[in-house]
């Protein structure tokens, strides 16, 4: 089974991101894009540039692997890539745990309302 997980968190500080790739990594064969300075492993790609080429890299990483099992995306700035990839690639389960978007605290800077909206207008894409 191939997974893809999806996130723009940290790897190297992101010890819920770290522990999220060992449980993906138990569901089948991992591939994984994430921002960090040192890589997992052969299939751990790292973007460490700015958000609009987050999403083209985890887009081009997407298609490259082809057909994937399960997409699994950890956080809110992984959504639009995984709605992109999800079109492309069919995957037959999407996870999408997106805590950011529940927890009111986080939600008093502009970006994330305007995330909120975003994903309030496209609903939920797991379905």
């Amino acid at each position: 089974m191939k997974v893809l997980l999806i996130s723009y968190g940290d790897f190297d500080y992101d010890g819920r991101l770290r522990e999220l790739y060992k449980v993906a990594a138990g569901l089948g064969e991992l591939y994984a894009i994430t921002r960090g300075a040192k890589a997992e492993s052969g299939n751990h790609k790292l973007c460490n540039s700015g958000y609009a080429s987050f999403i083209r890299e985890a887009c081009r990483y997407g298609k490259a692997i082809g057909d994937v099992d399960v997409l699994f995306l950890d956080n809110r700035k992984a959504i639009i890539p995984g709605m992109l990839l999800k079109n492309a690639l069919k995957p037959k389960c999407v996870i999408q745990d997106c805590r950011e978007l529940y927890i009111s605290y986080k939600k008093n800077r502009y970006y994330s309302r305007a995330m909120e909206a975003f994903v309030s207008l496209i609903g939920d894409i797991s379905k």
